[in-house]
């Protein structure tokens, strides 16, 4: 995140300050046509796949406005005085509307323990917004949101203040009462969420690739698990051997993020003790299946605000995948609840636990839920709108009354840009404000990377390193180019992997993303010869594509490459330049997810390239960026053109169809962009043959010119002294002259 505007209000998080670079206008000749006088775009990032061949803040203050005015306006800066004074005075008048037995003195001291993949993030968004606002001290993992999980934190594994006093705990991490009481006072109030364990299961088997790990090639690996879950045991449980732990993502996952250790599944009766004593260490275990009465419940349990607990009813986090709608039959629920035995006995005690804590309420519990659900329906409503509008800094708030259970507050644009931000930019934020250092910030520990680590046979880890994308799988760079002294950057050109988040942070939004892709057949020959692909499958013919054709999933093992240093599958046989464009090699069967990623891409992207439609794909290029003929002009002779003896195999039908479907996301990808280009260049009228017709003659005649006079034995010396090429003009291109330091731009690339 970029620098923020002042916060001065409990739940008003974040604005983020804008500050766009000018883009220069080129000067246009009287000569070129209406078309051709529009304001040149020179801000595009290149994204090169690899053997492609292709030429060529504000200062931010936080206050929660309550009665305690004199700690919080000594955070105020002086310019904001009157804005602070004026927010107190209507955050005074509001608390005197207030009931009086709302008045109760809030619980700041609390820890939110989160089982991983229980997609409990309203809760987590919430917990973050009020510890920010409140001022508390977060106990904050070194990097990203686990906690030293599955064992007891160590020194260097959180962010550390002066005085080692910590308010709030918001982490994945194994529930240690030892541990968190030497951290936390007596009256903490712990915290947590569930789910349904069958719901659960669902989520873990797709988001950790359990199905890997299971050996199940079946289109719905529950539906296969479920039919025998003994079957799977010694694949199922993973051993973490740098911390000596034992764990199971598909048995009891839920009990074990609370402590229980996996060991004990058939231990009924130990289970059962366990859970009585979580039952009475926890204030409070929501249920996501009841997350609006457990969030109403909380807030009162806490003597929070109703604001306090808003969340956005638009989903986070919200993958697909095949079965994550399938109901399990009765035999196989009935499975299940052997399998998960613990994990039911626990959310069936917590689920029992939350309506008899509702029914000792009272009858007006439900009368403030109604309340809730209309006040989160009508912020969200209003700040997803808000959204949309361009001015929403210049429009007036949301006011929401006061009521019995809430003093009246105001819904302004930091309000809602603060329930919409992800886990991670808050998460960001708090390390950020407890100063955590670069080094430590990166430190990160992802429970699916050791799963995966532990599927291609290799040894667990404590630490890996942020960076990736919204998968987890991709680095983006860190100290990997070179800083200008205002980091404001206008082109990028390099190969590196699509990272759309990362690269919105360096180019402004109206940025041209181009790229260029190649015939799927074609390029699989490249790659194969490029990097030795033959030797990493073990392939001795003298036509390796073609052996390789005939039956490529019987390769897949050795195929997909493994580079532990960043935790990513690469396939150089299976969909590469979807993999370039930030397709994940895991997805490869999953085409829903496929067309869905490439709409995105269609989207974002000015035009893709086409290395087949060369010269049709730079003239629609200086069309769409209103450049000049003479900036895509390239050289007619081919460079790094390798020589290999499958160079021009051309595949038989056979073959072709076998390919097709082993790179069924490259095809879908190039298929799409061919497509794309056609449309674009029919859009652009007749005469867009006839500038092609203009771009290849002009393109013959500079190639070769330059080769003559790069060819002259004076060239060496003296070339500068010749006389130019002159292009005369014409309604696509003013005159311009073809001499030495263009020809050399033209032909070595300098």
């Amino acid at each position: 995140m970029k620098d923020q505007l002042d916060q001065l209000d409990s739940s008003s998080l974040f604005v983020q300050s804008s500050q766009g670079l000018t883009e220069p206008i080129l000067s246009v000749p009287r000569l070129r046509s209406q078309q051709a006088k529009m304001n040149t775009r020179v801000r595009f990032t290149v994204m090169l796949s690899i053997v492609i061949c292709g030429p060529g803040v504000y200062h931010y203050t936080k206050c929660k406005m309550t009665l305690q005015t004199e700690m919080c306006a000594q955070h105020v800066d002086h310019k904001y005085r009157g804005i602070f004074d004026r927010h107190l005075k209507n955050n005074l008048r509001n608390m005197r509307q207030w009931p009086q037995q709302a008045k109760m003195s809030p619980r700041a001291i609390f820890t939110v323990m989160l089982a991983i993949v229980v997609n409990g993030t309203a809760i987590y968004y919430y917990s973050q917004r009020y510890a920010i606002s409140h001022h508390l001290s977060v106990l904050m993992p070194t990097g990203g949101n686990l906690l030293s999980w599955p064992f007891p934190p160590a020194e260097e594994d959180y962010v550390h203040t002066p005085d080692e006093q910590y308010d709030v705990l918001l982490s994945h991490m194994v529930y240690n009462k030892t541990w968190l009481r030497t951290k936390f006072p007596a009256n903490t109030a712990y915290i947590s969420i569930l789910r349904e364990p069958s719901s659960h299961l669902r989520s873990a088997i797709n988001y950790y690739s359990l199905p890997e790990l299971l050996k199940i090639e079946s289109k719905n690996p529950v539906q296969t698990f479920l039919q025998d879950p003994w079957k799977y045991k010694d694949l199922s449980e993973a051993y973490f051997d740098f911390c000596n732990v034992t764990w199971d993502g598909t048995r009891n996952f839920l009990s074990f993020d609370l402590g229980y250790p996996t060991e004990g599944a058939e231990d009924k009766e130990r289970a059962r003790r366990y859970i009585s004593e979580l039952e009475a260490d926890f204030t409070l275990v929501l249920l996501l299946e009841h997350l609006d009465e457990s969030l109403v419940l909380l807030r009162r349990l806490m003597c929070w605000e109703v604001r306090d607990v808003l969340y956005d009813i638009e989903a986070k986090n919200n993958r697909t995948y095949p079965y994550k709608s399938y109901i399990p039959t009765a035999e196989e629920l009935a499975n299940l609840r052997r399998w998960k035995a613990v994990d039911y006995l626990l959310y069936d005690t917590f689920n029992a636990s939350l309506w008899r804590k509702i029914a000792a309420q009272g009858p007006d519990f439900y009368e403030e839920l109604h309340y809730f659900r209309e006040v989160r329906k009508s912020v969200s409503k209003f700040c997803h709108t808000r959204k949309r509008r361009r001015s929403r800094h210049h429009q007036q708030p949301l006011i929401i009354k006061a009521s019995k259970w809430s003093p009246q507050f105001a819904v302004d644009s930091m309000y809602c840009r603060g329930i919409q931000y992800t886990e991670i930019e808050l998460g960001k934020y708090i390390r950020k404000r407890a100063s955590a250092k670069d080094k430590e910030e990166r430190k990160i520990m992802r429970v699916a990377e050791n799963v995966l680590r532990i599927v291609h046979g290799l040894p667990t880890v404590k630490f890996q390193y942020d960076g990736r994308s919204k998968n987890g799988k991709m680095i983006v760079p860190q100290e990997d180019y070179v800083h200008t002294p205002d980091e404001q950057y206008d082109v990028l050109l390099s190969h590196m992997v699509y990272n759309k988040t990362w690269l919105q942070t360096k180019f402004p939004a109206d940025t041209a993303y181009i790229s260029i892709i190649r015939n799927p057949s074609s390029h699989l020959r490249s790659a194969m010869n490029y990097y030795h692909l033959p030797k990493l499958l073990k392939i001795k013919s003298k036509n390796p594509v073609q052996t390789f054709l005939q039956d490529p999933w019987k390769y897949k093992d050795l195929s997909e490459a493994y580079f532990d240093f960043c935790n990513v599958t690469w396939d150089g046989t299976r969909n590469f330049l979807s993999f370039d464009l930030g397709y994940p090699t895991e997805g490869a069967e999953d085409k829903e997810r496929a067309r869905r990623y490439i709409s995105e891409l269609e989207a974002d992207f000015t035009l893709v390239l086409l290395l087949e439609h060369l010269d049709e794909s730079l003239v629609l290029l200086r069309r769409l960026m209103c450049w000049e003929v003479r900036d895509v002009l390239y050289d007619m002779t081919p460079k790094n053109n390798r020589n290999y003896s499958y160079k021009k195999y051309v595949p038989t039908a056979e073959e072709l169809a076998n390919l097709r479907r082993w790179k069924a996301v490259d095809y879908l990808l190039y298929d799409t962009f061919n497509a794309s280009l056609w449309r674009k260049i029919a859009a652009q009228g007749p005469d867009f043959y006839e500038e092609l017709h203009y771009f290849r003659e002009v393109k013959k005649r500079v190639s070769e010119f330059c080769h003559r006079m790069m060819e002259k034995r004076e060239c060496k010396k003296n070339c500068q002294h010749q006389q130019p090429l002159v292009i005369k003009a014409s309604k696509w291109s003013r005159q311009f002259e073809a001499d030495s330091m263009h020809c050399r731009g033209t032909i070595y690339g300098v």
